[in-house]
């Protein structure tokens, strides 16, 4: 077990704005990365295009895991689309290792 020892450390008033500043700056640019990056926006329904490219596979092989029920697709008027966020969750679900 590794010897855990307590540190004081002491912030003072103008530095610990500085550090709240810096927190502002990187939710914000976290909150305009989330909003406009297609990969990070969970609640969007793709094409088998942009999915296959995800998964970084052909469409064919998407074509064959969606009849398999590997991955749920969604008909849309006449398009099969398949929603991100379940792209992302399976891709998470079968990470292997750390």
């Amino acid at each position: 077990m590794d010897n855990i020892t307590n540190q004081l450390i002491i912030i003072k008033p103008d530095d610990l704005e500085d550090v709240k500043n810096e927190l502002r700056e990187i939710k914000t640019y976290l909150q305009d990365l989330f909003s406009t990056n297609p990969i990070l926006c969970k609640d969007e329904y793709i094409d088998h295009h942009e999915a296959s490219k995800m998964f970084q596979i052909t469409t064919r092989t998407l074509y064959q895991w969606r009849k398999a029920g590997i991955i749920k697709c969604y008909k849309i008027g006449r398009k099969v689309k398949f929603k991100r966020s379940e792209i992302i969750d399976l891709i998470e679900r079968n990470k292997i290792g750390n």
